[in-house]
């Protein structure tokens, strides 16, 4: 009787350590608004976490890149504005203050627990930012300026 408790016990501990830190990323997707980009997610499980990191790439072969951080709140449900993806400048084309309107964009996380430990979320679908007359305006005059 004994013995079985153990294995009972046993079996409790090793499954909470397995499946207790599980987290899902469920429904993680960028929209574009014309005047910035909004990333949302919701996770399953916010134990043992640190801090969601917002990447983007803007290139075909995922070189991606931090672009902000969000600590996990409890809420289980998050929004980060990219509101700097109207001007980026595309480097492989040296092409320095130049609006990338109707470029396509990627984001991810990159979930970092309490250990350090990380692990990424899959990259969002291909989304095509465009980006409203106003706001590029504003940003080309803002740029004369700098």
């Amino acid at each position: 009787m004994l013995k079985n408790s153990f294995i009972v016990l046993f079996l409790i501990i090793s499954f909470s350590i397995l499946y207790g830190n599980y987290l899902e990323v469920k429904n993680f997707f960028a929209r574009s608004s014309g005047d910035d980009i909004s990333v949302k997610w919701n996770v399953s499980n916010e134990d043992n976490l640190k801090l969601f990191e917002i990447e983007r790439s803007i290139d075909s072969d995922n070189s991606f890149k931090r672009i902000g951080d969000t600590k996990p709140d409890g809420s289980k449900m998050y929004e980060f504005a990219d509101k700097e993806a109207y001007f980026i400048i595309d480097t492989k084309k040296k092409a320095a203050n130049k609006f990338q309107s109707d470029k396509v964009y990627y984001y991810r996380l990159k979930i970092i627990f309490d250990d350090d430990t990380f692990i990424y979320s899959e990259k969002t679908s291909p989304l095509i930012h465009k980006v409203n007359s106003v706001k590029r305006t504003w940003g080309m005059l803002k740029e004369m300026f700098r």
